[in-house]
Formats: structure tokens, sequence, C-alpha cells
């Protein structure tokens, strides 16, 4: 369970795994600001997914810090799977 395999509303599936960092945008009043860095970590029983979760919850967009050429609306992940 060190990595996750997330599907999009799109049907897309992305993969991902520990230590991952993702960079977060927000809206803020009328426009949209970078926020915290997150990094997946494993938990012990649920695996990626509550550090994945915790990332979704407090973003409206996240990228790869090593792939920022793609973005992903938090709002679009509809199944997140340990794998």
């Amino acid at each position: 369970m060190n990595s996750i395999k997330v599907t999009f509303s799109d049907g897309s599936i992305a993969t991902f795994h520990e230590n991952q960092t993702f960079q977060t945008w927000i809206k803020y009043n009328d426009s949209v600001s970078t926020s915290k860095g997150y990094t997946l970590w494993r938990h012990h029983n649920n695996g990626l997914s509550p550090s994945f979760i915790e990332m979704l919850v407090n973003s409206e967009f996240f990228f790869d810090i090593e792939k920022p050429e793609t973005y992903y609306a938090s709002n679009s992940v509809v199944k997140i799977e340990s794998i």
C-alpha cells in the first residue's frame, strides 16, 4: 500500500506514490493563490489515502511538483484505491 490509484470524473486514472509532493491552489476572494504543499505519507492501517484526502479537502486544484504540466481538480476525484 505504498501507492494509490486515483480515478477522476472524466475516467482518467493517475497513480501516486509515497513521498510524492504536490503544490495546491485555493480560491481566495475573487482570485486563486498557491497554498501549502502536501507530501503523501503512509498511515499504518489506511495507506496513503488519509494524506491524499487531507490534500483534496484543503485545495481546489493540485499538481505534482515534478510534473507541473498537469493540474488536477480536487473535486473531480471519484475513487481512490490503495495498491
